[in-house]
């Protein structure tokens, strides 16, 4: 017998008997003689160590990076001020060189124009009118709750009193743009001057066109 295949085979018979034997997650989780399941831990040859929970994820997708998941603290309101109410910002945004050159085309006389100035003047005073008529309310109201509160909370109290202050300078800038807008100035100027622009520029093309028609 060759005494090189005597001398390794025990130690080979002994491999496969600890490969065989080797308890399985199963074998450890069968019930004993009394019918109880012994829930052994595994040892570390039975166990799969998972991946970490970032693998496959760039440094830039960490899931261990909180300050992704960490909300920015929101930015307080700020305050609307007068000139940034809708029914202004509406009225800054009409084309009135283009309704001025419209006007112009069709009527070719200075007192066209100044028939659109006026209608153009008209708007926003109806637009301030409106806005006065709502601040106006609101500081009513405003009294009335300072009366309400002023034993109980001077701080509440003197928070309204400031918020009555804010719209009373609202209201005197309401009723002093109007009166402005009656004389042409103010924040209806601009407006004026686009249309006046405009109804030169189409009374002009319109003349001419006539004009060369002939």
């Amino acid at each position: 017998m060759n005494l090189k295949k005597l001398l390794s085979w025990p130690a080979g018979r002994a491999t496969r008997q600890s490969w065989t034997q080797q308890p399985t997650a199963c074998d450890q989780l069968r019930p004993d003689a009394g019918g109880q399941v012994n829930a052994a831990p595994l040892s570390n040859s039975n166990v799969v160590f998972l991946p970490a929970a970032n693998a496959g994820l760039s440094e830039h997708e960490s899931v261990a990076d909180s300050s992704s998941f960490e909300k920015a603290a929101p930015e307080p309101a700020k305050r609307k001020g007068l000139v940034d109410a809708e029914e202004l910002q509406a009225f800054w945004r009409d084309n009135y060189f283009g309704l001025g050159r419209h006007n112009g085309a069709q009527h070719h006389s200075s007192a066209a124009m100044e028939l659109g100035c006026q209608a153009v003047i008209a708007k926003l005073q109806n637009i301030l009118t409106g806005l006065l008529v709502r601040r106006q309310a609101k500081h009513d109201a405003l009294q009335i709750k300072v009366l309400e509160v002023a034993s109980s909370s001077a701080d509440m109290a003197a928070k309204l009193r400031l918020a009555c202050d804010h719209l009373e300078r609202d209201m005197a800038e309401l009723r002093e743009q109007s009166v402005l807008a009656g004389q042409g100035r103010g924040w209806v100027l601009a407006a004026l001057n686009d249309y006046r622009l405009g109804f030169d520029r189409g009374m002009r093309a319109a003349l001419d066109f006539e004009l060369l028609s002939e």
